[in-house]
């Protein structure tokens, strides 16, 4: 049967079957190379040896038209690309075949476009027709091209295959140009009607919440899109999948308590015939029982608690720490709890051993705490053991100087911080052995090691880091930071890492509000900042100060509580509820300018005027939250269609075009215009109804409570709730491409009362002009802030510089 799909001008061939991706491990010569590392936060393009040979090598016109079997087929839901970006930490050579049919409704001449950043080739009725190979690892190119089809049905076959360097993005988007209606068609035995109903069931599907940390889990759906009761399967979060039947008019169904269940990508699948049909959500769960840890005065009590926790993580099915368990960390963990090596702490080593001796990508997050342990707990290791460590660290790539053929990233400041960091310890540790892939002794690799650590350390001094505040990636730098400061034989080191150790708890000090940090990010990803109760730093800071949980992300975590380190005292003066905390810092080379404003009842965070209006990365401008449990809101410009994609920016980590932001204590505004070359033509604030105990939509206002905690938000574009699909009631989207958004917290100490805060944000004069990108607001406390696109921002008719005050400021203010 003909399952058919129109296609209009702009609209994607997206529907095709598909052989499926195959993957072939790439075995290049072995060499050494040079590059840069990345002084900054965006992502920069290292052409690898392994991907030079690769394009010498690898001729995509020898490639066969496929007759073997098409096992599945392609469901794009709201995306538009077919997808199968994945990550693979080894070099690898991945492919797939495609195929549909293609109608057109007479003869002409039919544009199209297609972007991809590997290669395709495309037969149209057996005849070669187009190819297209960038090959640019992660970054996509577009090819317009143009077909000459005769009226009626065309057989469309598409291969296409890339290098996988770690993640990769392994895409078509392959988009239709002309006026007239095409049809896209796939000849497939099930019920047209029931495919494209399980399609648009699935996209109906939602989560009841965002983090589950209590109760239930729950499914939200529209089920009216099934023709008869179906069997809707959901893998990926226990053992065994899960099974249920939903009958035509249920609207929800409970999956599971929240304790007895995994945190991870769901996949929630409706088989018709044949054909399964499979939709990824991310669900995330954070049970209050395991990750509330006992209020403790001392931190070294913090600090066993927090072992304590990391040990137990894995030893039974109903407590599986989904990041970084089952490693080096935590077998560290385990060793000084037990006193000892058991049969769980060696099998997390053997595992980080082999991820080591394979050079996998990430391998150095593995290799410092390794080194550590093996320098200050030699007597544990049994002697097997510690000989194959000792043969796989002697074996080990340090740095891109040393010949291999990995694919391990080097390049931003985290991973060449802790390569220089391993390089430095093995060295130390193996002073007179020959490591063989170098062919220098221990000596040699510890001198150089000590001073490409020492290099980063003035580096770090100078400008700080570069992926600022970043929740994601602190706790990597935080890995080397530690085993420097227990396990370094020189004290310039050990003092730099304290010294550095002690910068990075101010920051997560400074942006920690009721246990979560909320701040401008440098880098991030979906979780990040949707999810940011589950981020590492909650962890550090509870261990450093008593204000926070357990993250199952507990790398950094693991060390710092198996370190003799302790954070200093951060004396705050005493702050009523009318204080408001300003806390202006500059990091990076670029410079970055971050600006926090926080009082008992609310933070308010951004960076100011970053690279504005330009094409984004992992870059998360401004952040707010309210109330005692941190009630989330911020805006962004999604870098892609898909809602929980693979692509940096994604749909909620980063922006598309990054908007002009600017702050004023609690007052933040943001200009958007965003590229007509960008995949999504709104802007959108994610908005998590549940977490406030009062919202309200209001025409171009947003309003909403948590506790003594207020927000208000102006959209110069009236935005509407997400009502349907894996984002309901989550949220708000303002159609359009040139924006003005005005974000205000206040709380009680200021405002007598959340209707009075209504009131004034509603009577405060907004002016925006679209054409020349710049706008006005005057707040009912602060006055007038005027910004825009090339102009000198003002603060009620003087220039604006929130620079003046030097690299790191923090002030209290009375309101």
């Amino acid at each position: 049967m003909r399952t058919e799909y129109k296609i209009n001008r702009g609209g994607s061939l997206a529907h095709w079957l598909s052989s499926g991706m195959e993957r072939k491990s790439v075995v290049s010569p072995e060499e050494a190379f040079s590059a840069p590392v990345n002084m900054g936060e965006a992502y920069v393009q290292i052409i690898y040896p392994v991907r030079r040979h690769f394009m010498e090598n690898h001729h995509i016109e020898d490639v066969r038209r496929w007759d073997g079997e098409y096992s599945s087929i392609t469901f794009p839901f709201e995306d538009s690309k077919v997808n199968f970006s994945t990550a693979i930490n080894t070099p690898h050579h991945i492919w797939t075949y495609l195929k549909s049919e293609i109608e057109v409704p007479e003869d002409g001449i039919y544009p199209f476009s297609l972007a991809t950043c590997g290669g395709v080739r495309l037969w149209v009725d057996g005849k070669d027709s187009f190819t297209f190979t960038p090959y640019d690892r992660d970054i996509p190119h577009t090819e317009d091209f143009s077909l000459s089809l005769t009226k009626g049905t065309h057989t469309f076959e598409v291969y296409m295959d890339e290098l996988a360097e770690r993640d990769v993005f392994f895409y078509i988007d392959f988009i239709y140009r002309g006026e007239k209606t095409i049809k896209q068609i796939l000849d497939i035995a099930e019920s047209p009607s029931e495919v494209i109903n399980a399609e648009k069931f699935l996209m109906s599907v939602s989560l009841t919440r965002t983090v589950y940390k209590s109760g239930n889990i729950e499914a939200e759906f529209d089920s009216s899109f099934l023709e008869e009761a179906a069997e809707l399967i959901i893998s990926g979060v226990q053992e065994t999948d899960l099974s249920f039947m939903v009958q035509k008019g249920m609207e929800r169904i409970t999956i599971s308590p929240t304790g007895s269940i995994r945190a991870g990508k769901a996949g929630f699948t409706l088989r018709i015939g044949s054909i399964s049909i499979t939709r990824f959500i991310n669900l995330i769960v954070a049970p209050e029982e395991d990750i509330m840890l006992p209020a403790l005065f001392d931190i070294n009590e913090r600090k066993a608690a927090a072992i304590d926790f990391i040990a137990s993580c894995g030893a039974d099915n109903a407590k599986v720490a989904s990041h970084g368990s089952g490693l080096i960390h935590q077998a560290m963990t385990i060793m000084k709890k037990e006193g000892k090596i058991t049969e769980r702490a060696e099998r997390y080593i053997e595992r980080s051993l082999s991820m080591i001796e394979r050079k996998e990508d990430c391998a150095d997050f593995l290799i410092v705490p390794l080194l550590w342990s093996m320098i200050e707990n030699k007597e544990l290791y049994p002697e097997s053991l510690y000989e194959k460590a000792k043969r796989i660290v002697l074996g080990f790539r340090y740095w891109i100087d040393e010949k291999g053929n990995d694919v391990m990233w080097y390049f931003s400041e985290n991973h060449a911080f802790l390569f220089h960091v391993s390089q430095y310890l093995a060295g130390y540790l193996f002073s007179d052995e020959i490591f063989s892939v170098s062919g220098r002794t221990g000596k040699e690799q510890m001198a150089i090691g000590r001073e490409r650590v020492l290099e980063w350390f003035r580096n770090f001094n100078k400008y700080h880091y570069a992926e600022w505040n970043s929740a994601t990636y602190f706790p990597i730098d935080l890995i080397g930071l530690f085993s420097l400061y227990e396990a370094a034989p020189d004290e310039d080191i050990v003092k730099a890492a304290s010294d550095a150790l002690d910068y990075t708890f101010r920051i997560i000090h400074d942006n920690t509000f009721h246990g979560v940090m909320s701040s401008s990010f440098g880098r991030a990803y979906e979780n990040t900042v949707k999810a940011k109760e589950t981020n590492e730093p909650s962890f550090l800071s509870y261990i450093a100060e008593g204000k926070g949980w357990a993250t199952e992300s507990n790398r950094a975590s693991a060390l710092f509580s198996l370190s003799s380190y302790v954070p200093p005292e951060w004396k705050e003066e005493d702050l009523t509820d009318k204080s408001l905390v300003i806390t202006i810092c500059e990091q990076g080379l670029s410079p970055v300018w971050t600006y926090k404003a926080s009082s008992r009842f609310h933070s308010i965070a951004s960076t100011e005027a970053f690279k504005p209006f330009r094409h984004g990365h992992q870059q998360h401008i401004m952040d707010a939250v309210i109330g005692d449990n941190a009630a989330p809101f911020f805006i962004n410009h999604p870098g892609e269609k898909a809602y929980s994609g693979e692509n940096r920016p994604a749909y909620w980590a980063g922006n598309g075009t990054v908007p002009l932001s600017i702050q004023y204590r609690s007052l933040v505004m943001m200009i958007f215009d965003t590229d007509e070359k960008e995949a999504v033509d709104y802007i959108h604030a994610y908005f998590p109804t549940w977490e406030y105990d009062e919202y309200s939509i209001e025409g171009n206002y947003v309003f909403m409570r948590s506790g003594n905690g207020y927000l208000g938000a102006y959209f110069s574009t009236a935005p509407r709730l997400t009502d349907w699909g894996m984002n309901r009631n989550r949220e708000l989207i303002a159609e359009g491409r040139k924006h003005l958004a005005v974000v205000r917290a206040s709380d009680i100490g200021e405002v007598s009362s959340y209707e009075e805060f209504k009131r004034l944000f509603k009577a405060m004069e907004i002016q925006y002009d679209k054409s020349s990108d710049s706008a006005f607001v005057t707040d009912f406390s602060y006055g007038t802030l005027s910004i825009g696109r090339d102009r000198t921002p003002m603060l009620n008719g003087k220039a604006y510089d929130w620079t003046e005050y030097g690299e790191y400021r923090k002030t209290v203010f009375e309101r």
